[in-house]
């Protein structure tokens, strides 16, 4: 389905909005702010894949997002890992402590919704390969795909 960029951005946007929100839920019941930090790869996915589909379909839109995927599953199944031996990070820990009463609130809104602010502003790259496929040049890709598999192979 093809729509214009400024809608395709708009549902990303939406989109990734739902997903914080409801990871945030569940990083407030379960009185973990560090869940939003397990949640940071799946947010990509969550704006490249809905960017896709709301685009046109390029060749150049799905190797990159499949460069996304890979990369986000990687980082989620790392830090899940990492997390799940330990108890809550010791900077949500302190953060929680200074907000008082109002942690619950607080964690929702500067934690879980102000990364997906951030991570929605780092994915405006992904965005734009999307919304824009005719500027998109494969010289780019053939530089930048080998440079990619050298630093993931470390």
């Amino acid at each position: 389905m093809i729509t214009s960029p400024f809608i395709t951005i708009l549902i990303s946007a939406f989109s990734l909005f739902v997903y914080v929100s409801i990871l945030g839920l569940v990083g407030v019941v379960k009185k973990r702010g560090d869940i939003a930090d397990i949640g940071w790869g799946p947010g990509f996915l969550i704006v490249s894949w809905s960017s896709w589909l709301f685009s046109s379909h390029t060749l150049y839109g799905i190797l990159i997002n499949t460069i996304i995927t890979l990369w986000a599953i990687r980082l989620f199944i790392h830090i899940y890992i990492r997390n799940k031996a330990r108890g809550e990070d010791f900077r949500y820990i302190a953060l929680k402590k200074g907000w008082g009463s109002s942690h619950a609130l607080k964690t929702f809104t500067h934690i879980f919704l102000f990364q997906g602010v951030i991570l929605f502003i780092i994915s405006f790259p992904i965005l734009w390969i999307h919304t824009h496929p005719a500027y998109l040049s494969w010289d780019i890709l053939s530089i930048a795909l080998p440079l990619w598999v050298l630093y993931q192979s470390q």
